[in-house]
């Protein structure tokens, strides 16, 4: 029988306290873990902003620039906003920035506004972050315990089905489950800003 308890990897650079301790601390292989996750995102939003894709690159590399030097001043506190939220602040200046160097006459206080997400626009980029963190952590786990994590969490089967089709017992799919989003929020922790979505556990 398949066993979804295997011992799992994890990547050289990752320790418990997570991705946002690893900025914290200027860890260079934390800052490329951290641009591989939101470089999608970010090139959503230039989209979104209508920025030409040929800028897109050197956008990304401007809102990274600026995170190094603003990161030690961020607190994260979902009371009064997301890491996304403050992110995408970060994101649209400059971009105006960059218009403002072509345009000086530009309304910058107008281009600059940040609209708050909708409640789809706001689910769409979690989607897009969330599915991008899995990107990122798949290949630190065996097949095993992928397979009945994403057959439960990402498809929807109940645990029992999960288990089921891949000849395994409901409790070895129920800890394959577990352990991967126990590293996603541990990995993750301040940075995705919402829970991974819930699975049906019946």
């Amino acid at each position: 029988m398949p066993n979804a308890n295997a011992t799992e990897s994890r990547t050289s650079w990752s320790t418990s306290l997570g991705l946002m301790a690893g900025l914290r601390a200027d860890d260079a292989a934390a800052w490329e873990r951290f641009a591989a996750l939101y470089a999608p995102l970010l090139d959503h939003w230039s989209a979104a902003d209508r920025v030409p894709a040929a800028e897109w690159p050197d956008l990304r590399q401007d809102v990274f620039l600026a995170v190094v030097k603003a990161l030690p001043a961020y607190r994260h506190a979902p009371a009064t906003g997301t890491f996304r939220g403050w992110l995408r602040v970060i994101a649209r200046r400059k971009w105006v920035d960059r218009c403002r160097a072509r345009f000086p006459a530009a309304d910058s206080a107008r281009l600059a506004a940040v609209p708050a997400p909708t409640p789809a626009e706001a689910t769409a980029e979690q989607d897009l972050l969330f599915k991008r963190a899995l990107d990122l952590v798949q290949t630190d786990f065996n097949p095993d315990t992928w397979r009945a994590f994403w057959r439960v969490v990402v498809d929807g089967e109940t645990v029992a089905d999960a288990a089921a089709a891949l000849g395994l017992t409901p409790n070895a799919v129920y800890l394959a489950k577990g352990r991967v989003l126990r590293r996603l929020r541990e990995e993750f922790a301040d940075l995705l800003d919402d829970a991974p979505p819930a699975a049906n556990d019946q």
